[in-house]
């Protein structure tokens, strides 16, 4: 079953995963699942192999299929991708994405520079998602502050530390968006705003 599965989208050269569907009904999720079940070894190794497949497809599947399993050396071939230039924007989503999915924490500065520093909108918007998610608590502010000079970045950014962050950190995130962007007042001063009024709360 999970052969059929593999060399049915090895056939097709089309993504695995359908974004109008549950995660739990996709294809990659499907094989995923049989892959992590044991005795698929050398399934698993034809899988990988599929990272550097000349098909962006295939090489974006085989990310979303092993992030369910996350064998041995996986986060390297993650890192591997994230770093490449010349890979589809979309392949190197989709290591950002599995990045997230099986915690590899090592891999956020990585993400956060191509989330600082993307390739368009949509590269943006996700890799700050995933960093943001893969910050968690504990760096969520130092992840925002780094993030500051970037649209989306300020985005996500404003809505987690304005629930997590204390008010002195949210200050802290406050001054480095400003100074990222000088010439751009009227939110920061929306936000500051807001702040003194939570400085008078807490008081």
């Amino acid at each position: 079953a999970a052969l059929s599965i593999w060399e049915t989208y090895l056939e097709l050269h089309v993504w695995i995963w359908d974004f109008g569907t549950p995660d739990l009904l996709q294809d990659a999720n499907a094989l995923g699942r049989l892959l992590d079940a044991g005795d698929l070894d050398d399934l698993i190794e034809e899988v990988r192999r599929g990272i550097d497949d000349e098909s962006p497809q295939v090489q974006g599947n085989a990310l979303r299929v092993l992030s369910r399993v996350n064998p041995d050396g996986f986060v390297d071939d993650v890192r591997r991708v994230l770093e490449d230039d010349c890979r589809e924007p979309v392949v190197r989503r989709q290591a950002a994405i599995a990045a997230r999915d099986i915690g590899a924490r090592e891999l956020l500065p990585v993400i956060i520079e191509r989330a600082a520093n993307p390739t368009s909108d949509v590269e943006a918007q996700d890799f700050s998602l995933c960093a943001f998610d893969l910050a968690g608590e504990d760096d969520l502010v130092a992840t925002a502050i780094q993030l500051a000079g970037s649209k989306y970045g300020r985005i996500f950014a404003e809505s987690r530390l304005k629930d997590l962050a204390s008010t002195s950190e949210f200050v802290r995130f406050l001054r480095a968006s400003a100074e990222a962007e000088p010439d751009s007042t009227s939110r920061e001063t929306a936000l500051i705003a807001e702040t003194l009024t939570r400085i008078v709360s807490d008081d």
